[in-house]
């Protein structure tokens, strides 16, 4: 039974438990407290059944248990307060113990004892005791709070992939992390008291020592950029915070080192640096085009027109024939920057990889010469892909011809293609591929290699290492560009002295693939029909011009859309045939073919352009049931193009 003895004035609050089994001296013991200061309320207990229930019940201040009690003492008391209110003084109140009981008492955990016949003691035992409890209480809570922060630091200090370094002054470590184990392939065992000599070959420890000894005396943390060299040869460039450790008083005791690896973003960033100059290269390489596709039009067409009006056996012939084939080669260099642009006319088919690379491996073989063995080594169950032939044989020659320059006397060419699937599958392509399914075909040489400069520049159009008159420095622009075109991707990898390897990812085959024929040669077609030419070049323009009407069509010639709109409007007899250029000032040729056909509505068209037939899709021309006539172009390819475009069925536009 619990009897609770209330506090008789007021006083610091104290709820406290006593074991007790005669009453007057459970009253004199709470008037002692209460005489000191305690506003006590004291729940008194008899026996050992009352006291272990008082403990189960509600927390208590303290505990006032006597020495000797029917079936239970002083030495239980203390035990099941231990076990059942962990932290709760017990202060031992006797008259019957003796000085070695007492020493005995409070080895096992009583925080004091007072003798009955000196109560006037308890006051002052009872205040030390709860301070001390008290004491022991917050250096519990501290020793928690503190365990909580160790493992919270030692879980982020695990889980970073940051490389976490702590020296003492003397430059030796302290701490380290994970990171740093997976780095250098140490324990941290084997690094604590040793130095960056241990982990690092000697020039770059030397330099890693010299930076933390400054850091040593400096007052604030700093952040720098460091490549380091682990002793495995790899290369790491690290973005590196360090700074001084200082005591309470300010006193230097160690440094910290805090290093982020940003090799892979650097990579990341050389990369997306060098799709963007490409970009930018292939949209200059496009303009040059167009604009030197217009020029070689007029060299090329005003020629033709020369050689329509020679005889057979005139002199003149064999001359303007070699001004045609200048002009055929400078055609070829033109294709060959348009396909470094992606604007290169495609024929694209579904194809086993496999059987093309055998078709052309004889084309290749004389490419590279007798000194240089080409290996072809075959994927099994290979995915189609959708390629243009012509352009595959060209990846192939342009790719053998840089391979064989690159390789001194004998030497070796390997071919290799397989299936591979992204993202896992692409280790070396930026992560904006794409995920889907790619054919890869590696092509790899045994030659000098490349150094991180050239590798850099390699896919530069007129980019080369050769000696002048050796190379264009277009042929793996030309390479870049064709497999860009294909949705393809490109990547190489090179070292000086270890030869070079490149990674062309084609992508899987899609069902519908679209074939171009090409038309059979037949007598050069001619009309009457009124056709409204539309050419901002005035050079081009008065050669479109006299091929027409040397075909026999009535030709009204515009240099700009606002002189076409007003002479289509008014036009007599209506236009039967608008030929316009795609790309010009005042607006495209698409929206003027849409202006022109309000007054015209039986109009046919025919798009002319230096870019190729997708540069109507880039510009919004709906219009792809229109005729199509890529320049440079000759009097027999306009003259049937015209004629194709007008013999079309009115439905068809």
């Amino acid at each position: 039974m619990v009897r609770t003895i209330e506090p008789s004035r007021p006083g610091s609050a104290l709820r406290v438990l006593c074991l007790e089994d005669v009453p007057v001296d459970a009253e004199l013991i709470h008037e002692q407290l209460v005489e000191a200061g305690f506003a006590a309320t004291m729940d008194v207990v008899s026996d050992k059944d009352g006291f272990l229930a008082a403990l189960g019940a509600r927390p208590y201040d303290l505990v006032l248990a006597d020495h000797t009690l029917p079936g239970y003492d002083a030495f239980s008391a203390v035990e099941d307060t231990s076990r059942l209110a962990p932290g709760t003084p017990v202060i031992i109140v006797s008259g019957t113990i003796g000085e070695d009981t007492a020493v005995e008492l409070l080895k096992q955990g009583a925080a004091d004892y007072v003798f009955k016949d000196r109560l006037a003691r308890l006051g002052f035992a009872a205040a030390r005791a709860l301070e001390t409890a008290r004491f022991e209480r917050e250096m519990r809570e501290a020793e928690a709070a503190l365990g909580r922060s160790r493992r919270l630091l030692e879980s982020v200090m695990a889980a970073t992939t940051d490389l976490i370094v702590v020296k003492d002054s003397h430059g030796r470590f302290v701490l380290v992390n994970r990171a740093v184990e997976r780095l250098t392939g140490l324990s941290a065992h084997e690094l604590i008291g040793k130095d960056d000599y241990v982990l690092f070959p000697p020039e770059t420890a030397a330099s890693l020592i010299e930076r933390d000894r400054e850091a040593l005396s400096s007052e604030a943390p700093s952040t720098t950029e460091e490549i380091v060299r682990t002793r495995d040869g790899r290369s790491h460039t690290l973005l590196t915070v360090r700074g001084p450790l200082r005591d309470p008083e300010g006193r230097v005791y160690g440094v910290f080192r805090v290093s982020h690896d940003i090799t892979e973003r650097q990579m990341m960033e050389a990369r997306l640096r060098q799709t963007q100059k490409m970009e930018a290269l292939g949209q200059l390489a496009s303009g040059v085009a167009h604009d030197f596709n217009n020029m070689l039009g007029v060299i090329v067409g005003y020629t033709d027109l020369m050689l329509s009006r020679l005889r057979p056996d005139d002199e003149l012939r064999a001359d303007l024939l070699t001004v045609l084939d200048a002009a055929e080669r400078s055609s070829a260099l033109i294709r060959q920057l348009l396909a470094f642009s992606r604007e290169q006319d495609s024929s694209p088919e579904v194809v086993d990889i496999n059987t093309e690379i055998r078709a052309n491996l004889k084309m290749l073989t004389r490419i590279i010469g007798e000194n240089i063995q080409m290996v072809f080594e075959e994927g099994e169950g290979v995915w189609p892909v959708a390629l243009d032939r012509v352009q595959f044989s060209q990846v192939l020659a342009n790719l053998s011809s840089n391979a064989r320059d690159a390789i001194t006397g004998q030497g070796r060419i390997t071919l290799t293609t397989r299936n591979v699937s992204s993202p896992d599958g692409l280790p070396l392509v930026q992560p904006s591929v794409p995920p889907g399914d790619y054919v890869l075909v590696e092509f790899r040489d045994d030659g000098e290699g490349m150094d991180a400069s050239v590798r850099q520049r390699i896919f530069d159009p007129f980019f080369t290492t050769k000696k002048p008159g050796k190379g264009t420095g277009l042929g793996l622009s030309t390479v870049y560009g064709i497999v860009k075109q294909h949705c393809g991707h490109i990547e190489v990898e090179s070292e000086v002295g270890r030869g070079s390897t490149f990674y062309i990812y084609f992508p899987r085959a899609r069902p519908q693939v679209v074939t171009e024929v090409s038309p059979s040669r037949v007598e050069i077609p001619r009309g009457k029909e009124t056709v409204l030419l539309v050419e901002d070049e005035p050079q081009v323009l008065n050669l479109t011009r006299t091929m027409l009407e040397r075909l026999g069509y009535r030709v009204i010639s515009c240099e700009t859309p606002s002189e076409a709109l007003q002479a289509a409007s008014e036009a007599e007899p209506v236009v039967d045939l608008l030929i316009t250029d795609l790309v010009m000032p005042e607006m495209d040729g698409g929206a003027l073919a849409r202006r022109v056909a309000e007054s015209n509505p039986s109009m046919k068209t025919l798009y002319v352009s230096g870019h190729p037939r997708e540069m109507m899709d880039h510009l919004g021309v709906a219009d792809h049931q229109a005729e199509f006539l890529q320049k440079p172009f000759s009097l027999e390819s306009l003259a049937r193009a015209v004629r194709r475009a007008l013999d079309k069925p009115a439905g068809e536009l």
